[in-house]
């Protein structure tokens, strides 16, 4: 089972959804902001599924409830929000430093890409979020992907992970 957290409105359920409906499937899925937990089974190649746990922004008091039962935690960031890069570097610095997550295998998404405007925005965005020093001192395996939940950009890549790790 993997853990997918992050704050909210970074688009967790939208990326869900995407991952679950056919990719040919161009329609947008409308999505609520997520209050509690759901289950979600996503078929990451012919013979594997793997079922992911999400957990609501909202829910971030209790995330460390939920971090024992798992294999592998996807940590989601909105990629286009300068205003919540503080918070969302907080609760991942708690989820690096908590005991049970010292042996999880943890994917860092970027998500919303399609909303950043250039390369320069999106350095800002990763130079405030302090990425290279997170890495450089966290004592778990952190993989790092970018994703368009919106237009698909990046799955192949994050069900590959989840393959891998979950």
């Amino acid at each position: 089972m993997a853990l997918l957290i992050g704050p909210s409105s970074v688009g967790k359920s939208l990326l869900l959804k995407r991952l679950t409906t056919d990719e040919k499937d161009k329609e947008l899925v409308a999505t609520v902001p997520s209050i509690g937990t759901s289950l979600v089974k996503v078929q990451v190649s012919r013979k594997k599924s793997v079922t992911i746990r999400e957990l609501g922004g909202s829910m971030a008091p209790v995330w460390p409830d939920y971090y024992s039962d798992v294999a592998a935690i996807i940590f989601v960031v909105d990629a286009s929000n300068l205003q919540q890069v503080g918070a969302a570097t907080i609760q991942f610095i708690h989820l690096l430093n908590s005991p049970q997550t010292q042996s999880s295998k943890i994917l860092l998404l970027f998500n919303k890409l399609d909303l950043v405007t250039s390369e320069a925005d999106k350095g800002k965005f990763m130079h405030l979020f302090m990425l290279d020093d997170i890495l450089r001192h966290s004592r778990q395996e952190v993989s790092v992907a970018e994703v368009s939940a919106l237009n698909r950009t990046g799955f192949a890549a994050m069900k590959e992970w989840l393959e891998l790790c979950a």
